[in-house]
């Protein structure tokens, strides 16, 4: 038995985006260093 078209989709889906998200992620800078900044910019 073949899983249905659109579980298959979105397993592909997840599995592409994956480690997209964990790419874009990594470089970017921890929420409080990116606060802070903005705080002492404003």
């Amino acid at each position: 038995m073949s899983p249905p078209f659109p579980l298959t989709l979105s397993l592909l889906f997840v599995i592409l985006l994956a480690p997209l998200l964990l790419l874009a992620q990594s470089p970017s800078p921890p929420p409080s260093n990116s606060s802070s900044a903005a705080c002492k910019a404003t």
